[in-house]
């Protein structure tokens, strides 16, 4: 049993239990308790302790910061607060971070859209080894987004982003899974397979990937390289829609009457 105790409790105990300690030490504890408290879903008591170890500039608590705000665990969705803690992560190195706050600039999340700092900081994430990152400034390149067009690069881009989504997917990585796929179904880096295409949805589908479920019932919708399945199609929409994935059910509409559509 996990005793929760109220976080005006484990913030004064814990600040009464480090007062004497010097200030590398003490910010660790923190962390560390700031750790526990997330893992144990205390996301309230995880927030205060890691905001306390931030203050004292400990590695990783601006990271966990960061993942508390952008996923909303009970402390609330906060955009500007995730920038904030994601871009402070992203200078101290974080590759994970700057791959974020790269989607933030690129989006306009939290911050004002800044296409030229989005390519900065993909290209930090790349060269910090962050497999998506190097398939984002691919995008980039091919298109000129924040960057001169170059349609050499990005065709190398393309092709180490292959490789390195390739291995994550093995490991078995849903996005990993989910974007070689994508990749396999457009030519990007690697040869056109669409039963590779299908194969990848499929694993990562069938693992409750969302994005991954849709794009395999799009296959299956219109039989594009793989034999058409609309009944199929339909079974994945409808598991992909009931995670909240729009896309899914827009096409959901259009594959079966309004009054069929049933979502519990």
């Amino acid at each position: 049993m996990v005793l929760r105790y109220p976080l005006y409790t484990v913030v004064f105990i814990t600040t009464l239990v480090f007062a004497n300690m010097g200030i590398a030490s003490a910010s660790q504890s923190f962390y560390e308790l700031g750790l526990v408290a997330y893992s144990e879903k205390n996301y309230d008591a995880a927030a205060a302790l890691l905001l306390k170890a931030a203050k004292h500039d400990e590695p990783g608590a601006d990271y966990m910061l960061m993942r508390l705000y952008i996923e909303s665990n009970g402390v609330g969705r906060n955009k500007k607060s995730g920038f904030k803690w994601a871009k402070q992560a992203a200078e101290n190195g974080v590759a994970q971070a700057q791959y974020t706050v790269a989607g933030f600039f690129l989006s306009g999340t939290g911050t004002e859209k800044d296409l030229k700092q989005a390519a900065y900081w993909y290209t930090q994430a790349a060269n910090n080894g962050h497999h998506l990152a190097y398939y984002q400034l691919a995008e980039l390149y091919s298109n000129g987004t924040g960057v001169m067009m170059n349609a050499d690069k990005s065709q190398r881009l393309y092709e180490v982003a292959a490789g390195e989504m390739s291995v994550f997917a093995q490991k078995g990585e849903y996005s990993a899974q989910n974007q070689l796929a994508w990749m396999y179904e457009n030519g990007l880096g690697i040869r056109k397979n669409m039963e590779q295409a299908h194969g990848w949805y499929l694993r990562a589908a069938s693992s409750g990937y969302a994005e991954s479920q849709f794009n395999l019932a799009r296959l299956l919708s219109n039989g594009d390289g793989i034999s058409e399945n609309k009944a199929q199609a339909i079974y994945w929409l409808e598991q992909a829609a009931k995670q909240g994935f729009t896309k899914a059910r827009v096409l959901l509409t259009k594959l079966q009457p309004q009054n069929e559509v049933a979502l519990n």
